[in-house]
């Protein structure tokens, strides 16, 4: 089953978004005229969970603050609908189309280090629906929630909870991954011999190509990120094989003074 032809966004509110989210989230829609796009609010995202995943009702409503929920949503809609989610401050380069047959599951890896936790950003994502893969990250979520309290979104929700199913999934079908999706087998009606997912890891030129060691790429960001306009061609040529570029906003974190780019927590196991 090849990925739908349709794009998943989610902010706080659907009519009033950040002038450059604004012009990224239209460029899916330059580029990818005859998608469905989507832009969910809270709203919009609480009330899916509560139709369609009762279950999980207890846990998104204790979570600390909205990106947990913000990080969760996207799991649950991939699993229910297909198609590609990408984050508000991520900007389309070119057409999707050539990404819809690439797997069951399509994820990318950002940097060159396996080993490091973020390795795997759910900032960009893609999938076919029903996939068995998302069942186990729904469990992960619910069995770290209720471990793992006061973690930061990244390891509760994010990229930390990504990467640590992955790895599950893929090391022979472990016994823990089966196990988790167990768990859930009944609240999804699933049956024991489900079709395992197949999983493709995209190089981390094709979704995440800002390179933190990389002048040229710091520069870019920094005026990006202050309001610059830089032309989609420039991007282009600066990031040849990319789809998409994520520019690594970070809205939900407390405002903090600007630190120079080298000097920011986690830059170093980037590279």
């Amino acid at each position: 089953m090849s990925i739908p032809a349709r794009i998943f966004q989610t902010w706080k509110s659907k009519n009033v978004l950040p002038p450059n989210f604004d012009a990224w989230s239209a460029s899916f829609d330059v580029q990818n005229p005859h998608y469905k796009h989507e832009l969910w609010d809270d709203r919009d995202n609480r009330s899916f969970i509560s139709s369609d995943f009762p279950w999980f009702v207890p846990t998104y409503d204790e979570y600390p603050a909205e990106i947990y929920r913000a990080d969760a949503i996207r799991y649950f809609y991939l699993y229910k609908f297909g198609g590609i989610y990408a984050d508000l401050d991520t900007e389309c380069l070119r057409s999707l189309d050539e990404l819809l047959p690439l797997g069951d599951v399509v994820l990318g890896r950002m940097g060159t280090n396996p080993d490091f936790p973020h390795s795997i950003p759910n900032a960009i994502m893609a999938s076919s629906p029903n996939q068995e893969f998302w069942v186990l990250v729904m469990a992960l979520l619910v069995w770290f929630a209720e471990r793992f309290k006061n973690a930061r979104p990244e390891v509760l929700t994010g990229p930390v909870l990504l990467k640590r199913a992955l790895d599950m999934y893929l090391t022979a079908y472990s016994t823990s991954a089966l196990h988790f999706i167990g768990s859930l087998r009944d609240a999804f009606s699933l049956h024991r011999d489900s079709e395992k997912s197949r999983i493709t890891i995209l190089d981390n030129n094709s979704w995440f190509p800002l390179d933190w060691s990389n002048p040229v790429h710091q520069q870019l960001r920094r005026d990006i990120l202050d309001g610059r306009d830089i032309e989609t061609k420039t991007k282009a040529l600066i990031f040849p094989d990319a789809w998409m570029v994520t520019y690594w906003a970070h809205t939900w974190e407390e405002p903090q003074p600007r630190a120079p780019l080298t000097q920011r927590p986690h830059d170093s196991a980037m590279l």
